[in-house]
């Protein structure tokens, strides 16, 4: 079955909220190393099996002077835990 008719309804009950403005076009100064990221905003999703090295690859980078040590203030880390069963 296709939808092919989506009416919006605004919501009287949400506040208004302040736009937040960010420039993705900054580089962040003083990462050498050539093959990450060096864009302010950027996110990382390392995916893997368990005992692949994901969590080990993060520390290095926030670790090596030429990556990401002390280039920012705040870090969100998620860690998520998703199970398939069948």
């Amino acid at each position: 079955m296709t939808i092919t008719n989506i009416t919006e309804i605004q919501n009287p009950n949400l506040p208004k909220f302040q736009v937040i403005k960010e420039n993705q076009d900054i580089y962040v100064p003083g990462i050498d190393a050539g093959n990450i990221s060096k864009r302010n905003g950027m996110v990382y999703c390392l995916t893997g099996s368990g005992g692949s090295g994901k969590t080990n690859l993060l520390l290095n980078l926030f670790r090596n002077r030429h990556c990401y040590r002390n280039k920012y203030t705040i870090y969100f880390i998620s860690a998520l835990r998703v199970h398939f069963y069948q």
